[in-house]
């Protein structure tokens, strides 16, 4: 049976009211504002993500658990990649065709990813709508001094990339397939797209040492999302394709598509929510050392250069290759 506005309030009032029992929380779900208490020395961070039915989700193809826990991983992925710690966040959904054992499965994926990134639902909003969306806005902390910009790349700057990027893309494309049986590895590029990790640990780790001259994380595809570092930062860069950190999973996927255009599918595809970063030259042997201990998982993939716009992209043969299509735009 569907819920209506003030059920759905009060359902989340009861479901997170141990969540927000954070000292850093004054006052959370109920009131007109909810009332944080930040860190002294510290700056907010503020950020909202927006998953929509049809653009980032089918509801036959993913369940209500996992696109509440996406939704909150897609914000607090923001909060990472400045270098931050989330605070609280802020939960608006625009109801369209949902029940309530629907959108309690949501809250309950949704109270998870918020309890993994220590990060209490604390206020939103309820609406009707023509679709269903689902609206996150996480409020986060950075020490002064601490917070890394996209826009601080400059020439001579190596770019690394952490995690595995393009496995959420090529989950998406194996569960849009619709087979009827997944081999394990398939499950595992299925489970990323679904169930991406943000990187909150390594993203405090690398502003905390000063590590990372700029950040953001892969929402939209590693090549668009170079390109809005290299834009912010007033420079250019190069990435090299044959450096792509790729699994084991993937490599299935890549013997059976041509690794070209497994690469390219890749390098554009989005929703990984890796981080991808700079760092200067005189730091580059600290974050090497990070990697051999574990602290950290990145690998180099570019370089930032001098020439103001200009990507450049090099195939598996050395040679330049041109993407017409860098990442995902809304349009």
């Amino acid at each position: 049976m569907p819920l209506d506005e003030i059920e759905i309030i009060n359902y989340a009032r009861r479901f997170f009211k141990r969540a927000t029992g954070s000292h850093k929380v004054a006052l959370g779900i109920g009131d007109d504002c909810a009332s944080l208490r930040p860190a002294p020395g510290h700056e907010v961070l503020v950020s909202a993500d927006t998953l929509a039915e049809g653009v980032h989700f089918l509801r036959d193809l993913s369940t209500p658990e996992d696109i509440g826990a996406k939704s909150v991983g897609a914000a607090v992925s923001d909060i990472a990649a400045m270098g931050g710690r989330p605070l609280a966040l802020l939960l608006s959904i625009n109801l369209h065709e949902v029940d309530s054992a629907w959108i309690s499965a949501y809250l309950r994926g949704a109270g998870r990813a918020a309890r993994q990134a220590r990060a209490p639902i604390v206020g939103g909003n309820v609406s009707a709508a023509a679709s269903l969306s689902f609206t996150v806005t996480a409020l986060g902390e950075v020490k002064k001094g601490l917070r890394v910009d996209r826009s601080g790349a400059r020439p001579g700057d190596s770019v690394y990339i952490t995690g595995y990027p393009g496995e959420s893309a090529l989950g998406l494309d194996l569960m849009t397939e619709r087979k009827r049986r997944y081999t394990p590895k398939e499950k595992h590029l299925i489970h990323r797209h679904h169930l991406p990790t943000p990187r909150l640990e390594w993203g405090r780790l690398l502003a905390d040492r000063k590590i990372a001259s700029a950040m953001i994380d892969v929402s939209d595809g590693v090549t668009l999302d170079f390109r809005r570092i290299i834009e912010a930062s007033g420079a250019g860069g190069r990435l090299w394709l044959e450096k792509f950190p790729i699994s084991a999973e993937a490599r299935g996927v890549i013997a059976r598509n041509g690794e070209e255009a497994a690469l390219r599918r890749m390098a554009t595809g989005g929703e990984d929510y890796e981080l991808l970063f700079t760092v200067r030259p005189t730091k580059g042997l600290s974050l090497e050392k990070m990697v051999k201990n574990g602290k950290i998982d990145a690998q180099k993939i570019g370089e930032i250069t001098g020439e103001k716009g200009k990507l450049e992209i090099f195939g598996k043969d050395g040679k330049r290759v041109d993407f017409q299509v860098e990442g995902w735009l809304h349009r």
